[in-house]
Parts: C-alpha cells; sequence; structure tokens
C-alpha cells in the first residue's frame, strides 16, 4: 500500500513536472511563428506583409 508521504512526493512531482511542460509548450508555440507566411512575405517583396510580421514580433518580445 502507498502511504501518505509517498502519495504526496508523487503529487508534488507531477504537478511540478506538468508546469514544466506547459511552460515549455507556450515558449515553443509563441516562438514557432508561421514559416509558410514568412516565405510569402520574403518573395512577393509586400511591406504590409513585413509590417505585420514586425507587429507579430513585438508581441513576442523580439525586435
Amino acid at each position: 500500500m502507498i502511504s501518505d508521504t509517498q502519495l504526496n512526493s508523487i503529487a508534488i512531482f507531477l504537478g511540478t513536472l506538468m508546469m514544466g511542460l506547459i511552460v515549455l509548450y507556450h515558449f515553443l508555440a509563441v516562438n514557432a511563428g508561421d514559416h509558410n507566411n514568412d516565405n510569402n512575405n520574403k518573395t512577393s517583396g509586400s511591406k504590409a506583409g513585413a509590417k505585420a510580421h514586425s507587429g507579430r514580433a513585438g508581441l513576442v518580445g523580439m525586435k
């Protein structure tokens, strides 16, 4: 049978792991970007696309 101390340790470990994975997921999701859209903006030379791209990077905190 599992003791209260072991159950507490497992709950703390799994909760910490879950929060770490959530933070990692959000970091990757924010920094992934839309590569197909970026390539289309570069080939078309559209200033509107470049402006939209720079605005999105500003939200992330990158320049």
